[in-house]
């Protein structure tokens, strides 16, 4: 297996996990994925990356049906014996957790879609939930920021996981978290990137620009990379995955 970020030396008594990284991770942004494995590993779970391929939701945007079920396929395919091995998946991208938990039972339609779909978390509820039942620590010290302004993504909130993230970054020392909630950026998946949408993205999420320059926060944090592009340009301000924070904290942790 493909495995870019690295993983842990095979353990049967931790707990398994795969990371599927997504498109974002993958190929644009990959501190995220080295967060992610980061944590997990630091928090004792057997983490492995396997075999890039796109989960579709891009494709289903754009209305390319067939080609999407044709992504939807192969990731399952790739996923689904991990599954059987007792493997748990998590992904930090909100667009790939929407896609494979809530699109492809309905989508692809079969046993394997559907028991993919059930063993698929989104991270920050992943650890939340390893978090409340005592299975991790999340001790972390404190970094150098005292204020975070947070952005819950479009497609977090279609899956009622707009607070975990805040949850977990609320654990390290003396950092603040500023909810903004205001809305879309605009960005709207690929439509975005589009030049004819440009100037309705940007009217869009107007009202969360302005709010980002209002809070003057050290950092802006975003679960989803295409909010990150967004924001990043509307409102000249660094943004950063939340797990990248949080890796931040475990690494001034001893």
């Amino acid at each position: 297996m493909n495995n870019g970020f690295g993983h842990a030396m095979y353990d049967s008594q931790k707990k398994k996990v795969v990371y599927y990284p997504g498109c974002f991770a993958n190929y644009w942004d990959p501190l995220v994925g080295r967060s992610v494995v980061s944590v997990l590993e630091k928090n004792g779970l057997d983490v492995i990356v396997p075999r890039h391929q796109c989960c579709g939701l891009s494709r289903i945007g754009c209305g390319d049906i067939k080609g999407a079920r044709k992504d939807a396929d192969r990731l399952i395919d790739i996923l689904f014996p991990l599954v059987k091995k007792g493997y748990d998946i998590v992904t930090a991208c909100p667009s790939c957790s929407l896609a494979i938990k809530k699109e492809y039972p309905f989508f692809v339609n079969n046993e394997k879609s559907k028991l993919v779909a059930e063993s698929t978390y989104f991270l920050s509820r992943y650890l939340n939930e390893l978090y409340e039942k005592g299975e991790i620590k999340m001790d972390f010290k404190r970094i150098p920021l005292t204020s975070v302004a947070y952005h819950a993504p479009c497609h977090l909130k279609a899956q009622n996981l707009e607070t975990d993230s805040i949850k977990l970054m609320a654990l390290i020392p003396g950092l603040q978290i500023i909810n903004i909630n205001r809305g879309c950026c605009g960005m709207a998946g690929a439509a975005g990137v589009k030049h004819e949408y440009y100037e309705s993205s940007m009217i869009i999420g107007s009202a969360l620009f302005k709010k980002i320059k209002e809070i003057n926060a050290q950092i802006v944090a975003t679960d989803c990379g295409a909010c990150k592009l967004q924001i990043e340009q509307a409102a000249a301000v660094e943004v950063i995955h939340p797990i990248t924070i949080l890796d931040k904290a475990w690494r001034n942790y001893n």
